[in-house]
C-alpha cells in the first residue's frame, strides 16, 4: 500500500510540474506578444462582426453569423454619448459573453455593453460612456467618424 501511495504522488508531482511549466509558458507568451488591455474600441472589434447574411431564412445587417447571433435596432443606440452618463432608463447590462469574449481585451475598469448595433464602453460606476461603435456603418471609419458628430 505505500508504495502504490509513493507511486501515485510521484504521478501527481510530475502533473503538477508540467502544468506549471505549461502555465510559465503560456504567460511568458502572453507578455512577450504584448497583450494590452485598451479602453476603446478597436478595427479589430469592428472587423469581428458578421454584415449582410442570413440567419433563419432572414437577412442580418449586422451580428455574429458563426453563432447565429443578429443585432437589431435599439431606441438607446441614438441616446449614447461619449462622456455622457447612460440615460436613468438604460439598463448597464453587459453585452453577450460571446461579444466580450471575442472582442479586444478591454481594461478592467470598463464594462461593455450592446443596445441594437452598438457597442459603448462605459465606466460601471459613474455610468459615463467611454466610447462608442456604430457595427451598422460600412466601414470602421465610418464607425468611428460618427463620434465626432452630435448623436441624435
Amino acid at each position: 500500500m505505500a508504495k502504490t501511495f509513493k507511486i501515485e504522488l510521484a504521478v501527481l508531482a510530475i502533473a503538477l510540474g508540467v502544468g506549471g511549466v505549461f502555465w510559465a509558458m503560456s504567460s511568458d507568451a502572453l507578455e512577450e506578444e504584448g497583450t494590452i488591455a485598451v479602453s476603446t474600441f478597436t478595427q479589430g472589434d469592428y472587423a469581428l462582426f458578421d454584415r449582410n447574411f442570413e440567419v433563419s431564412g432572414q437577412v442580418c445587417e449586422v451580428g455574429l453569423k458563426a453563432h447565429k447571433m443578429c443585432f437589431g435596432r435599439s431606441p438607446l443606440e441614438s441616446q449614447l454619448k461619449i462622456g455622457v452618463p447612460l440615460p436613468i432608463k438604460a439598463p448597464a447590462i453587459s453585452a453577450e459573453f460571446r461579444v466580450i469574449v471575442d472582442t479586444a481585451l478591454k481594461s478592467p475598469e470598463l464594462q461593455t455593453i450592446r443596445y441594437g448595433s452598438t457597442l459603448a464602453l462605459i465606466d460601471p460606476e459613474t455610468r459615463v460612456v467611454k466610447d462608442i461603435l456604430h457595427l451598422d456603418a460600412p466601414e470602421y471609419d465610418s464607425a468611428r467618424a460618427a463620434l465626432t458628430e452630435p448623436i441624435v
